[in-house]
């Protein structure tokens, strides 16, 4: 009777212990959230409004350019190097050292290189690298988690249950959408759905995203009239965006593994890498400056304007040219963006094709559904971006239609 009641008192103390952490992580990690995605932004838009900087406007057929993405780029590539030697970092961690720790009996993460990799994407977002946040950000939720787990008073609780609270708490914050930070920490970190992490998890995201809408720190992009449409004349279009984007997030993914093999090839040393990738964002956000950043205005661009195919097939291109390039380099970020943007892209590529997108009303359509299908490919999630998809847009139609590639 004494052990049982023993067995039931730690129980008891672990589930609780494993509730409060997982409140204060969603708490905690919000705030760092939604700093680093206002700070990128901020950084972002007041070192690239060329408007300031007239005297290094220059002509090139009548069309007036700004020299500011170049060096403003040159400049995050020299602190990412600095970082790296100064730290003698071999490499940036992020999502994938966060599911490897969930699978592990220690659980460990190392959490000083967790968190100078979040401050390397910001440093780069900020410099106009073509890469996400959202990764480092769903790295840095885990890391703070684990962190949290290794304290000296903390009682034992499972490690892959806290790492997905953090995971699922940075989603929650930095999307706006607790239900697919939810889903993203099962289907995604701790690969299955537990009926003990469940009330945790759950928690982390609600408590991260209730802060988010306190703070009211972040607008989130997303959100636009949504237009009425006729379900079946889109379904072959839909067909089409399933094929296409599966094919694009294939050379996406194999891009993003031969610039990392060409990187260690080359043979010079780590700190001055990120400088390559660096000077081609600069170059290309001189000239087309959608390309680089997190890529929010170019997503809505692709869904409520109609562009030509050849500008989108050219943007798209550069795009996953110049994503591979920052990541297998050095110039740190996430992936998650660059699908998103990537997906819009070929999703209006699609419209472009005759007899696909004969109606405008389709646009729309069509640019979510790639953008869906695109990321759940490139992260392995396709529920996850379902859900996203839903509390992004606010719409349950946009949702249905995502469904089906």
């Amino acid at each position: 009777m004494i052990k049982k009641n023993t067995q039931f008192s730690s129980l008891l103390v672990t589930n609780f212990a494993l509730v409060i952490v997982a409140i204060i992580t969603g708490l905690i990690v919000s705030c760092v959230a939604q700093f680093f995605m206002f700070s990128g932004k901020k950084v972002f838009e007041l070192t690239h409004n060329v408007s300031d900087y007239n005297f290094l406007n220059f002509t090139i057929f009548e069309q007036q350019f700004n020299f500011i993405p170049m060096i403003i780029a040159i400049i995050a590539s020299l602190l990412i190097g600095l970082l790296i030697k100064i730290k003698n970092i071999d490499r940036w961690h992020g999502p994938a050292d966060t599911i490897y720790a969930a699978h592990q009996i220690s659980g460990q993460l190392d959490v000083q290189k967790g968190f100078l990799s979040t401050l390397a994407s910001l440093i780069s977002i900020g410099g106009g690298a073509s890469v996400g946040i959202y990764g480092p950000l769903v790295h840095f939720g885990g890391t703070f988690a684990a962190f949290m787990r290794r304290l000296s008073f903390m009682p034992k609780i499972p490690h892959d249950i806290i790492i997905g609270s953090g995971v699922a708490a940075a989603i929650s914050a930095a999307f706006g959408a607790p239900l697919a930070g939810i889903l993203f920490a099962h289907e995604v970190i701790i690969r299955h759905f537990s009926k003990k992490g469940v009330a945790a998890i759950a928690l982390s995201s609600v408590s991260a995203n209730f802060l988010a809408i306190e703070l009211d720190v972040v607008t989130y992009p997303l959100r636009f009239n949504e237009n009425d449409f006729d379900l079946l004349s889109s379904l072959p279009g839909l067909t089409v965006i399933g094929i296409i984007s599966s094919v694009v997030a294939i050379f996406f993914m194999k891009s993003l593994l031969f610039s990392g093999k060409l990187s260690s090839m080359i043979n010079i040393p780590l700190h001055y890498k990120p400088l390559i990738p660096g000077i081609l964002c600069g170059l290309f956000g001189i000239f087309l400056p959608i390309v680089i950043g997190l890529g929010s205005d170019g997503i809505m661009s692709f869904i409520t304007i109609e562009h030509t195919f050849l500008f989108l097939l050219i943007v798209l291109i550069i795009k996953v040219f110049l994503t591979s390039s920052c990541i297998g380099f050095g110039l740190f970020g996430g992936i998650f963006s660059p699908a998103l943007f990537i997906g819009a892209a070929t999703g209006a590529l699609v419209f472009n094709i005759p007899f696909l997108g004969d109606n405008i009303s389709l646009l729309s359509i069509f640019a979510v559904t790639g953008m869906a299908a695109v990321s759940s490919s490139v992260i392995g999630a396709p529920i996850t971006a379902i859900i996203l998809v839903l509390e992004l847009t606010g719409s349950y139609n946009y949702a249905i239609v995502s469904m089906p590639p």
